[in-house]
């Protein structure tokens, strides 16, 4: 699961997601695998079963604030447009942000990812931009693209490269 973790970070996402299949497979399954395994599902294009998958994993872990912020996440940025519900997307943003600690990045960005779908870009903005001042150097280049898209107006969608792993 550990490698697994490693080549998502790297954004090797093929090569995670036969990790987690593997791990999933030998029954060595966490509420952080699950949420993983979903990311990594998703960042492939994928999206209805990384839909499926962050469900269930909600539904064994409904408070796990990584499940929370990946599937508000998924339903903020989604680029196809029939899988966003940014209302949604706001209500379990915000649920993980008061379950999580204040210098939670990945929160930060969800919640900003979460506003910018709604228009509401002056929030987007303050929520990325304090998502960057927290993220560790390895994931402030990933916060760029979505923080330049609520600055210029527009809503981010992922496309596989970025965001939050």
């Amino acid at each position: 699961m550990m490698r697994g973790l490693v080549y998502l970070e790297t954004k090797n996402y093929d090569q995670a997601l036969r990790d987690f299949d593997h791990g999933i497979r030998q029954d060595k399954v966490g509420y952080d695998t699950l949420v993983s395994w979903a990311v990594a599902l998703f960042k492939l294009g994928h999206y209805e079963t990384a839909f499926d998958h962050i469900r269930t994993c909600r539904r064994c872990y409904p408070m796990a604030i990584d499940a929370l912020c990946a599937h508000a996440w998924f339903l903020a940025t989604c680029p196809e447009k029939s899988f966003r519900d940014g209302r949604s997307a706001l209500a379990l943003a915000r649920i993980a942000y008061r379950l999580a600690t204040a210098d939670d990045w990945a929160c930060q960005a969800t919640l900003a990812a979460a506003y910018g779908e709604l228009g509401h870009f002056d929030e987007a903005v303050r929520y990325a931009e304090r998502a960057l001042e927290l993220a560790p150097e390895i994931n402030r280049r990933d916060l760029q693209e979505p923080l330049s898209s609520y600055k210029a107006g527009q809503p981010y969608h992922d496309r596989g490269s970025g965001g939050l792993t």
